[in-house]
């Protein structure tokens, strides 16, 4: 199925390749997120879980792939060629915090790429753990390491978009202060 899922996402976006999707044309880069879904699935098992900021739906394609119940949502319009071929529709958001979802509606919520882009992260952590059923999940991908030679270099030379990056003590804080428990941190990528 992987091999599947990889041609796929690379076959969607092949013929439209941009700065915000040159990450989906390589296989080494579509590898990093089949990991990442088979790391959510294994923890997770089953349930329901909101692709928070989905992008161009790649997480939602592949954790739908695994069986989850997806929500995908994001405050971005725009053509989704993965999730419109699976019939996967888009919440839109229309505020930049508060989300349009019950209170305990979901047994865990993805950030992917998200977390740094937010104008208020303690406000949305806070919106992000009200949706969330007690015991829930709030699996954090791709934060941008403070420490990375790649984002040095990206910005250096004008191509960094990462407004806000982290250290793993920062990001710790940040989440412990809002109320989230961490049961597992790493560095990803270089």
């Amino acid at each position: 199925m992987k091999q599947h899922e990889t041609a796929e996402i690379r076959k969607a976006f092949a013929f439209e390749e941009t700065d915000d999707n040159a990450h989906l044309s390589s296989k080494l880069g579509i590898q990093r997120y089949v990991m990442m879904a088979d790391q959510i699935k294994k923890i997770l098992g089953d349930g329901r879980i909101l692709d928070w900021g989905c992008g161009a739906g790649q997480m939602s394609y592949l954790l739908k792939n695994r069986g989850l119940d997806v929500t995908s949502c994001d405050i971005r319009s725009g053509n989704r060629p993965l999730l419109e071929g699976i019939g996967q529709s888009v919440q839109q958001l229309t505020d930049q915090v508060k989300l349009p979802f019950t209170d305990a509606s979901f047994d865990a919520v993805l950030s992917s790429g998200v977390l740094e882009h937010v104008n208020d992260q303690f406000a949305s952590l806070k919106e992000i753990s009200r949706i969330l059923k007690d015991g829930g999940y709030f699996f954090v991908y791709m934060l941008p390491n403070r420490y990375s030679y790649v984002e040095f270099i990206s910005d250096l030379l004008g191509r960094g978009d990462h407004p806000v990056k982290y250290s793993l003590k920062e990001i710790r804080g940040i989440v412990e202060q809002t109320g989230f428990e961490v049961s597992r941190m790493g560095y990803q990528n270089f």
